[in-house]
């Protein structure tokens, strides 16, 4: 059971700076609103706060010496019940810890039970979680934490540097309509689902209506750091929906239950998850809270065309936002008022003034309240010397350099190892795809046009990829193909993208072979493919393997196969290797493979 901070023997902080250790994962691959939630803390708060990053470490702290700090905040960004963010070691250190215990979580509608079991054992004594007040005894009741004292919280807030953002004129920005998303696990919900939907339906709206748009929900299309703030304040508008989920999975048997449906029907789509598993929990406890993607579009003057919805009672439709009913039925008065910048204009100034220029949901007033929290329950220890905690932060960088780092970046050198292996093969067998590769490394601009050596290397990657792609198709297309899942590949022409497209098709016959299925050639012939290439018109071409899968597995030597990823959706885009390839001489290629 957890110690309520009025047990503490110690003397109270009367105000006084206190010494506040923060463990979270601070790696800088991380989305801007996680790194601008940690760097909060070392910035703006009064207190002394030290970082130390304990994910991944398995030879646990020899150093590290709790007693030096008067309070230990775990962050949102380790996931306190496995031992890859936090090890036994610091577990046990945690849990002996005289000082206040505070811990920030999100995704709080996973695994409760898991969480709570783990916060009980650790002793935390503050709990900032993203339910609204209302909610938080449905989940984080007295049973389960009982003594913890429970504090709403958002997501993210707005960091110092977007206020007063110098971004372009909304008349001069070149897309009218900007989004990122992913599609997120069925087992959270309906609700979780409309990120996808959102983008899925307002995309053919759009272009019906002749907007300039750059919509997606790839991962490899996801953006962060500058890429992102750049690509959100060259759009007019954006859209967006509530953040959360409608099913809160106590104690992961839905998601259990929805992963092992997925693997005996691979093909089943939301609705008949929630048909045969889902139905029962919907909307037991649904949180549904304001995203800080939000913030960061208000503050660069970009419009919010949002499905209606609470946003935590801070965004209001008409107000803040343009409202879009979820069926779509109120298009026409959205591209309405999407056309009329000065609406647009006076929207946004509104929202800004509201939002950002109010410092209402700025960083600076989170942490302030953070401080209060802290100083109020908060006691001065008697400390130690810090000499250890700068050794234990040393200790975590060699760990994570000479340990964690290469063990990561061997897993992607045998897969790079693994691609050029199979591009070679496909190199030495297969004439048509060996004047693409040679054309392609010929172009020695694509790669000299990077500056750093990391986006070089990054590019070959790219490029051996999609070589590697494209001689997977070839092999489909000319009946050599061995893969460990049977389909034939159907070639057309969409007039209307102008795209090149291979789809993946279920093949009736096939013959067995030692190290899986061979499978036979299917295309299309007609004369559309080949007028769109004779007469320029192909600008993109596309694998579509959704009705097979997302991924394929490729046998290497034996039984060793490499899995290959096709994107979410199975649908990949050759756009490097388009890109690569010199003028107009990958179309004439490109004719072989019809």
């Amino acid at each position: 059971m957890a110690r309520p901070p009025i047990e503490f023997s110690a003397q109270p902080s009367n105000g006084h700076r206190l010494s506040i250790l923060l463990l979270c994962d601070d790696n800088h691959n991380h989305a801007n609103t996680v790194l601008d939630h940690i760097g909060a803390f070392t910035d703006l708060s009064r207190h002394e706060v030290h970082t130390l990053n304990c994910r991944g470490l398995i030879m646990g702290s020899k150093f590290l010496n709790l007693d030096a700090f008067d309070v230990v905040v775990i962050h949102y960004s380790l996931f306190i019940i496995s031992d890859h963010y936090i090890q036994p070691d610091f577990r046990e250190k945690l849990r002996n810890f005289q000082g206040l215990k505070i811990q920030f979580i999100q995704d709080d509608y996973r695994r409760i039970d898991e969480f709570t079991a783990m916060m009980r054992y650790i002793g935390i004594h503050i709990l900032f979680t993203l339910f609204p007040t209302a909610l938080i005894a449905k989940v984080w009741d007295e049973f389960r934490l009982p003594g913890v004292i429970k504090i709403s919280t958002l997501s993210g807030y707005v960091p110092d540097r977007l206020v007063g953002f110098k971004a372009p004129s909304l008349d001069l920005r070149p897309i009218d309509i900007g989004y990122r998303a992913r599609k997120l696990p069925y087992w959270l919900g309906q609700f979780s689902q409309e990120k996808f939907w959102i983008g899925q339906g307002v995309l053919p709206l759009a272009e019906k209506y002749g907007f300039r748009c750059d919509i997606s929900w790839r991962e490899e299309d996801r953006l962060y750091g500058k890429k992102w703030y750049k690509f959100i304040s060259s759009c007019k508008a954006t859209l967006g929906t509530e953040s959360g989920a409608s099913i809160t999975d106590f104690d992961g048997s839905v998601e259990r239950r929805v992963q092992k449906y997925l693997e005996l029907h691979p093909y089943a789509d939301f609705f008949e998850v929630q048909k045969e598993i889902l139905q029962p929990y919907e909307n037991n406890v649904a949180i549904k809270v304001i995203s800080p993607r939000m913030f960061e579009a208000i503050a660069m003057h970009t419009a919010l065309i949002l499905f209606p919805g609470e946003y935590s009672a801070i965004l209001k439709p008409w107000v803040h936002y343009i409202p879009l009913e979820k069926d779509f039925s109120n298009i026409a008065e959205v591209v309405e008022k999407l056309r009329d910048i000065e609406f647009l204009q006076t929207l946004t100034e509104r929202a800004y003034q509201d939002i950002i220029a109010s410092n209402r949901y700025s960083y600076r007033s989170f942490i302030s309240e953070f401080d209060e929290v802290v100083t109020k329950y908060g006691k001065s220890l008697v400390k130690r010397r810090k000499l250890r905690f700068r050794f234990a932060q040393l200790e975590s960088k060699i760990e994570r350099t000479f340990f964690i780092l290469p063990i990561m970046y061997i897993g992607k050198v045998k897969r790079l190892l693994a691609s050029g292996y199979i591009v070679v093969k496909l190199f030495l067998r297969d004439p048509v795809l060996r004047r693409i590769i040679v054309q392609c490394f010929k172009n020695v601009k694509y790669f000299k046009y990077e500056k750093s050596w990391k986006k070089i290397i990054l590019n070959i990657v790219k490029i051996v990829t999609d070589l590697m792609l494209m001689g997977i198709v070839r092999q489909a297309q000319t009946g050599t193909l061995k893969t460990y899942q049977p389909f034939s590949i159907l070639t057309s022409f969409d007039s209307k993208s102008e795209a090149l497209v291979f789809t993946s098709r279920d093949v009736i016959e096939s013959s067995m072979h030692t190290t899986g299925h061979l499978v036979r050639k299917e295309s299309v012939s007609g004369e559309e493919p080949w007028i769109g290439l004779k007469n320029g018109r192909v600008r993109e071409i596309m694998w579509d393997h959704s009705a097979i899968g997302t991924a394929i597995k490729y046998p290497i030597i034996g039984s060793k196969y490499l899995q290959i990823h096709l994107g979410q959706f199975g649908i990949h885009n050759f756009d490097n290797l388009i890109k690569c390839i010199k003028g107009e001489s990958w179309r004439l290629m490109i004719f072989k493979f019809l």
